[in-house]
């Protein structure tokens, strides 16, 4: 046991340059013949109490324990006192000898409590921590700390902590007085926290005994995040509509756009409050997708008096406006084709813009790629930028797209991969998938009819497969299916029976760990709900209840999600609606 000590002393005093021999820590030293001059301190640890001291001129040294003299007596930096009970408070002072010229002198006096290390405790690994520990014998108090061994950066926004890459200190989470504490603001985004407790005595000196850490990996429950909003959830101020697109600024601003009796972008702060707002009804009548940018702007497609059109805005100061100078004429870029809608929007890796949708009466599928500037439409994709007037089926339209990496026999290229609602005039009866090249030509092509149902959402997997939803009006069942993109094929139908006779899937993203977390609509009364599945495309049970969340709709006429996003704490926002007798209100959600 001696050994053991004497081997964990050497490890924790600030000041030995070597090791303890019999308990006592050598330096090799010798005095002089000045006065001699000594600082002592002291470390407690389990059932010891290490000694040290810092002096000059000094060639002998003899410690008082408590004004008993005699505890120790010769040369070296320190010593270790394992005559002692945990949870005592034992006082000591140096006394610095100088041999040659018979001088002596004191230090002050310092005082420790040998105290055991403290075992942590996880209660919760949500995203609200709860740890506890039993006391320890001696003990005022205890430091809440993340490991400096571990690497980080660790971000805690409630704390305003952010653990760099490459730093080894110990980061202080807090000082608690008591044996439990909460965390909040931790983050599910893949973060480990790397914690640890350790006791305080009265002198304010920390145990140096062994301390256990324990790594954490919180994680969403699927439960409404009460800080954001009222009670989870953040409307447009009155305003009737709904939110189909949301995204997250990079200093976790939540920007939503809104379709209604007034077409609105509107910035929110975390705690789900408005920031600001644009009303662009003037501009464009209806809005369909968003998209930001690698400079954080924002792109709103729809149409406007019956014409395609995207529009960007840009921040200036505190709030976004319409980027009048530097895009399209005044801000937008609008089809010069009559009677047509885009219905989704993403951009390439040059900030190209990929405008899904459809034209003409009967409805024709039509893609277009718009330049970055919106000056026009790229004359480098299909015809004149368009392609390509599609007629699958009567009313059939463009749902979603996404531009994705395409790995050719004469190598690889961005595609860009459109979702199908299939319609025949009598109502939706299936969907198709379509691949386009670079060039805006036809790359593949799925028809997944028999489904009575539409394809709705898009996300691109790890695999470089891709991930749809889709619904199905026989079954009333929600879908998801893997797609690979070359070539373009099935590979694997997942259906989600959750309880309802009404289910849609429609937006869809991946969290860090690549769940699937889908949104839609579910049950009888047509209520706004989240899924999260695991790897591989089942139902996640430790999410919310077996693996759903759902937002119960204050009214019979029920609810509807759009779009996911993710803020940089794993946070999962939603995008949709819900719905009265008299009108449609925009709502954003905060699950954590």
């Amino acid at each position: 046991m001696k050994i053991y000590k004497c081997i964990l002393v050497c490890v924790f005093s600030l000041l030995m340059s070597a090791c303890v021999v019999g308990g006592i820590l050598t330096d090799g030293g010798g005095g002089g013949g000045d006065t001699p001059t000594v600082t002592a301190t002291v470390f407690p640890g389990d059932d010891l109490v290490a000694v040290t001291w810092d002096s000059t001129n000094a060639d002998n040294f003899r410690v008082t324990r408590d004004d008993v003299e005699g505890v120790f007596d010769g040369d070296g930096v320190g010593f270790v006192d394992t005559n002692v009970d945990n949870g005592t408070r034992y006082c000591y002072q140096v006394a610095a000898e100088n041999t040659v010229a018979a001088l002596s002198v004191l230090s002050t006096t310092v005082c420790a409590t040998p105290m055991a290390g403290a075992v942590l405790t996880v209660t919760d690994l949500s995203l609200s921590g709860l740890f506890t520990w039993d006391p320890v014998d001696g003990a005022v108090s205890y430091n809440l700390y993340l490991d400096g061994s571990f690497p980080g950066p660790f971000p805690n926004l409630s704390k305003g902590m952010n653990k760099a890459d490459g730093d080894d200190e110990d980061v202080l989470i807090a000082n608690v007085v008591g044996t439990s504490y909460t965390w909040t603001g931790l983050s599910n985004n893949c973060v480990t926290y790397p914690v640890k407790v350790v006791p305080v005595d009265i002198d304010g000196n920390e145990s140096e005994a062994e301390t256990v850490i324990k790594y954490l990996e919180p994680d969403t429950e699927g439960i409404l995040d009460a800080s954001f909003g009222t009670d989870g959830v953040a409307n447009a101020g009155g305003a009737n509509g709904t939110f189909y697109g949301v995204a997250i600024m990079e200093d976790d601003t939540i920007v939503g756009v809104l379709d209604g009796d007034n077409s609105i972008l509107i910035g929110y702060d975390d705690a789900g409050d408005t920031l600001w707002d644009i009303s662009f009804e003037a501009t464009m009548d209806t809005v369909r997708g968003m998209a930001v940018d690698s400079e954080e702007r924002v792109l709103v497609a729809g149409s406007d008096s019956g014409n395609a059109k995207v529009c960007r805005f840009i921040p200036s100061g505190d709030v976004y406006v319409l980027d009048t100078a530097g895009f399209g004429t005044g801000g937008c870029y609008q089809e010069v084709t009559p009677a047509t809608h885009a219905n989704a929007i993403a951009l390439d890796s040059q900030d190209r813009i990929v405008l899904a949708g459809q034209t003409g009466v009967p409805q024709q599928i039509t893609v277009w790629r718009v330049n970055s500037d919106g000056s026009g439409l790229d004359g480098s994709f299909a015809i004149n930028g368009s392609a390509f007037s599609l007629a699958l089926d009567n009313w059939s339209y463009a749902s979603g797209v996404t531009v994705t990496t395409a790995t050719t026999l004469t190598g690889s290229e961005e595609r860009a991969f459109i979702t199908i609602v299939k319609q025949d005039g009598g109502g939706i009866d299936g969907g198709y998938y379509l691949q386009l090249t670079d060039a805006g030509t036809i790359g593949g092509f799925l028809d997944i009819t028999p489904m009575s149902g539409g394809v709705t959402g898009v996300v691109r997997l790890p695999n470089d497969h891709l991930l749809t939803t889709m619904y199905d009006t026989a079954t009333a069942g929600a879908y998801m299916q893997e797609i690979s993109i070359t070539p373009i094929k099935n590979h694997g139908l997942f259906p989600y029976f959750l309880g309802g006779t009404n289910e849609v899937a429609n937006g869809v993203s991946l969290d860090c760990h690549d769940r699937a977390v889908v949104t839609g609509r579910a049950t009888a009364g047509a209520e706004m709900m989240v899924f999260r599945t695991d790897e591989v495309f089942a139902l996640d049970a430790d999410f919310a209840s077996s693996g759903q969340f759902i937002y119960p709709s204050p009214n019979p006429w029920g609810g509807n999600g759009f779009v996911i996003a993710f803020d940089s704490r794993g946070r999962i926002i939603v995008a949709g609606r819900i719905s009265t007798f008299l009108s449609t209100q925009p709502v954003l959600l905060r699950i954590q």
